[in-house]
């Protein structure tokens, strides 16, 4: 069973990693707007000179005329948070404390709207057709650079929703935090004894390397899952040894004070390429050349994603003052001897399976790691940033002047990029104030921390 400190919380409420409020900043918390924030802006903007003429070439005389400006917008921000106008202050205030809340942006950014065309076409006689004007590869970029800083607000933001920016949801955000947790959190064992002990009891030594009857799937099997974990645990504990003196005197220093630790995912990148036949160029004025002035052509499409994804959070934990129990401490945070309910779970059969699949291992490890040694973590976060690089090129032709085609190639681009961040619980991700115990409140209440400042 696991082993679990100061129940009647007098000692963790007298300890000094009990976290100070300032009376101002405690003011300013208690009476902190919690309302949701929406903010959308357009910048930039083009200005595309067009025209559509039907005209006698040897006179000038123009029967029709079709003339104008298309304005468009170069790109446009989307914020969505909780509104916090003392953030500022706070934040000078409470430097162990963070203030945050779950914050999402949204950019677009049209990198290359389009080129500028002359195309022509000879109806009869001396009876010429001109189109010139600035022609996009793609609809979907006319529509974005289309959409002008002159909608109302309502109008906008009912747009750029509707747009399904490359989210995370809720439950992602939340594994990913867990995962993180895991990592980096301070208690975490420099070597884990009591579970290499019980997969030793549970399964025995590995067998021989070369005793498996010639069956090389068995042989690397024996070796991946066998000989590689002993052989990592034994390193783990033998390095647990020559560091021990470290090990100790670090966890012991960081008793009491906020251990700051970051966690990165790293940079993913994905890529795809499609292919569309009979696509027509695209005119921001919706007046276009016809289909005797340019032909239709193939589009390509080349999306490039590029993810990026991080933890960034603060624990804090104490050892408790009795002897006993802080050697106790000490000697799990070195060597793992207390089993738990993460110990249980890696000794369960198949777990392993059910880790490669998701996390379940890390939200134990989590929940093991929470209930003991009075850890918990005044502020954590979990940030994604995703870019999507789209170009578009299309390929097609124009009438020139001399009544002849000609091929070109039509080019437009655009970049959106969603910046996500996930606000945790002081017990972990994905957890609320109304699922936390008695005693997980008590000592919340300890370190200074209440729902009313952190109500998210």
């Amino acid at each position: 069973m696991p082993i679990t400190y100061g129940s009647s919380l007098e000692e963790f409420t007298n300890s000094k990693h009990r976290i100070g409020v300032p009376q101002q900043a405690d003011l300013d918390l208690q009476s902190m707007s919690n309302t949701i924030d929406e903010k959308f802006r357009a910048y930039g903007k083009n200005s595309c000179h067009y025209v559509n003429r039907l005209f006698d070439i040897k006179s000038g005389f123009v029967y029709q005329n079709f003339e104008g400006i298309a304005e468009s917008s170069a790109g446009y921000e989307y914020m969505w948070g909780y509104n916090h106008p003392a953030w500022r202050r706070l934040h000078n205030l409470l430097p162990g404390i963070d203030i945050g809340g779950p914050w999402i942006k949204y950019d677009i950014n049209i990198v290359n709207l389009g080129q500028e065309m002359k195309a022509y076409f000879q109806v009869s006689g001396n009876a010429w057709q001109i189109y010139s004007g600035l022609l996009c590869a793609s609809q979907e970029v006319a529509t974005l650079a289309a959409h002008t800083q002159a909608e109302a607000l309502s109008n906008n933001l009912i747009w750029i929703r509707g747009l399904t920016p490359v989210l995370l949801n809720a439950d992602v955000m939340n594994a990913l935090g867990a995962t993180a947790i895991s990592r980096v959190e301070p208690t975490n064992p420099a070597s884990d004894l009591s579970t290499a002990l019980g997969e030793l009891y549970r399964d025995g030594l590995p067998s021989l390397p070369g005793r498996q009857d010639g069956n090389l799937g068995s042989e690397y099997l024996n070796m991946q899952f066998g000989w590689a974990p002993t052989i990592s645990d034994g390193s783990d504990f033998i390095n647990s040894i020559r560091n021990f003196d470290s090990i100790k005197d670090q966890y012991v220093r960081d008793s009491g004070r906020l251990v700051r630790r970051t966690y990165d995912f790293g940079i993913t990148e994905t890529s795809s390429v499609s292919t569309a036949a009979n696509q027509a160029p695209i005119s921001l004025s919706g007046i276009g050349p016809t289909g005797q002035q340019m032909q239709t052509g193939t589009l390509t499409t080349t999306v490039r994603t590029v993810t990026h994804r991080w933890f960034s959070g603060a624990f804090t934990y104490y050892l408790p003052a009795d002897a006993f129990l802080r050697n106790i401490q000490i000697l799990d945070k070195a060597y793992g001897i207390n089993p738990g309910l993460d110990t249980a779970w890696e000794l369960t059969p198949w777990s392993w399976l059910f880790d490669w699949f998701s996390n379940a291992g890390d939200v134990i490890h989590n929940l093991n790691a929470f209930t003991q040694g009075g850890l918990t973590m005044p502020w954590g976060y979990v940030m994604s940033d995703t870019t999507v690089y789209t170009e578009y090129s299309l390929d097609c032709a124009y009438r020139d002047s001399g009544n002849n085609w000609r091929p070109v190639t039509l080019f437009s681009a655009v970049n959106k990029r969603t910046r996500q961040r996930q606000r945790a619980n002081p017990f972990g991700f994905g957890l609320t104030w109304d699922g936390l115990s008695s005693f997980q409140l008590s000592i919340l209440a300890a370190l200074g921390l209440s729902r009313g400042r952190l109500a998210w």
